[in-house]
């Protein structure tokens, strides 16, 4: 009775905007997602932002809630944290599809970072629900003009004077994230008689006039873009930071950035057909534009015999797609004893589960979840075979599970982003487990299924090719030196 006497005493202070009082109350109760959810929003009034942030992630944790989930994605909006915006916009779409709020956030976050196509498509869906949005779609057509900019004059390959080239990113000291695996070890491994290497990590809070004052000051001839196309960063690049501005890392789609001179892909990725996608001037290489070093130490190989086929996906279930998912549970029908584990840090959550629980009811699936990267590799001394997610491909996950000698089948696409699979089995010549149907994706599972060892053996005698950082220095200096 106290506790309720206690309760109603908070709420009637939050309805008269006794914020900091009724504050001091809900913190004395146990968490529960009313409890953090209330506390979020005297945070809120008060306008404690972080703290507002903490506590709505923490009443989520309780249960999913699409108004506080929603609050949290403004909130980040409101502080250019894009990147974490759109994560949280993503979970709330594959949840709530037609969520207007959600669907104009992201088209606005298109429309502020250059990506004006995208955006007006995103405003085109968003009228189907609403037609009073319209003039969202009549002012982002006026905006879209797709310019590939001249090829500019060639550096010569043979000049004797260094290269100075910089690198600009935001997750440079994070080593959990897929980026960090691949652009690090090609800054730390340039020919320095040919290359000056500079470095900027660019942080949430750096102010924007004096980071590019300080980028200018090192007169660079090349600049490397491994921003994400939605990173709040984007825009140094109109202010003229380099002669030559090349666009390189884990997003293969274009950046629709007339700043951004050029795009490294490689000959798998990248069909001259695609083109017209591209505001950017391709550069492609030979072998995959890849160089993969992991972060982390790989557990040791432990084939566990057993009597069942496991076959698993450890990608960002956002990339999980209805044309998978009918795949997979085609899968484990004509497969007997067949099982889905279905790995990602989301699968703690119960909520999520019950999700894909509901999408595959009646199959075998599993959920592996661990905070230890080393742990959650361990789980692939049990699986035969990783199914890769389509239309977008994994990248840092399909290196992972290709050195814990796993082999990964691929669904090869007509875009950039479904190709990034094929690229990698092509470097380590698996191109068996390249499908261009679902008919040939189901294949090459049943042939996994039927005989794995000539995958395997494949994979144990050409996997250095993927980590052949030598002679993939050679290939990408040789692109930067001819530009």
């Amino acid at each position: 009775m106290e506790n309720m006497e206690r309760f109603t005493h908070a709420i009637t202070c939050f309805k008269e905007k006794r914020y900091q009082e009724a504050l001091d109350v809900f913190v004395t109760f146990q968490p529960s997602f009313d409890i953090c959810k209330n506390i979020g929003l005297c945070h809120l009034n008060l306008n404690n932002i972080e703290h507002t942030r903490t506590h709505f992630e923490h009443a989520l944790r309780f249960k999913f809630d699409l108004t506080v989930a929603s609050a949290l994605m403004v909130q980040y909006y409101n502080t250019k944290q894009y990147h974490v915006m759109y994560g949280w916009a993503q979970t709330i779409l594959f949840l709530y599809p037609r969520h207007k709020l959600t669907n104009s956030y992201i088209a606005d976050l298109f429309c502020i970072t250059g990506r004006h196509a995208c955006a007006m498509k995103m405003y085109e869906q968003i009228h189907h629900y609403d037609p009073t949005l319209s003039y969202y779609i009549n002012d982002t057509m006026d905006t879209v003009k797709k310019v590939k900019p001249p090829l500019q004059t060639h550096i010569c390959s043979k000049s004797p004077r260094i290269i100075r080239i910089g690198y600009i990113g935001d997750v440079y000291t994070n080593p959990y994230h897929p980026v960090y695996s691949f652009v690090n070890t090609i800054i730390a491994n340039h020919d320095t008689l040919l290359f000056t290497v500079f470095h900027y990590q660019l942080k949430q809070d750096e102010d924007i006039d004096e980071c590019i004052d300080n980028i200018k000051k090192d007169t660079l001839d090349i600049v490397i873009d491994t921003l994400h196309p939605l990173s709040k960063w984007t825009s140094i690049y109109m202010h003229n930071l380099a002669t030559r501005v090349v666009s390189y890392g884990a997003y293969p789609g274009t950046s629709n950035d007339k700043h951004i001179h050029y795009k490294i892909l490689d000959t798998v990725v990248f069909e001259s057909y695609m083109d017209q996608c591209y505001t950017e001037n391709i550069l492609c290489m030979d072998n995959g534009f890849h160089v993969y070093k992991p972060t982390h130490t790989f557990p040791e190989w432990k084939r566990i015999e057993r009597d069942s086929f496991h076959m698993c996906c450890f990608n960002n279930p956002i990339k999980i797609t209805p044309c998978m998912i009918r795949l997979w549970k085609k899968l484990l029908t004509i497969i007997p004893n067949s099982r889905l584990y279905l790995g990602y840090h989301y699968y703690s959550s119960e909520f999520i589960q019950s999700k894909w629980k509901n999408e595959f009811d009646g199959y075998n699936i599993s959920f592996v979840y661990e905070e230890n990267i080393e742990h959650m590799l361990q789980h692939y001394n049990i699986m035969d075979v990783a199914l890769d997610t389509y239309p977008y491909n994994g990248t840092t996950i399909t290196c992972e599970a290709l050195s814990m000698n796993v082999p990964v089948v691929t669904l090869k696409g007509k875009y950039p982003h479904s190709r990034i699979g094929a690229s990698i089995l092509e470097t380590v010549q698996c191109m068996g487990l390249i499908a261009d149907t679902e008919e040939t994706y189901i294949s090459a599972v049943m042939s996994v299924r039927e005989n794995a060892t000539p995958f395997k053996e494949t994979l144990k005698h050409n996997l250095h090719q993927l980590t052949d950082i030598d002679g993939f220095m050679k290939r990408y200096e040789y692109l930067l030196c001819n530009l």
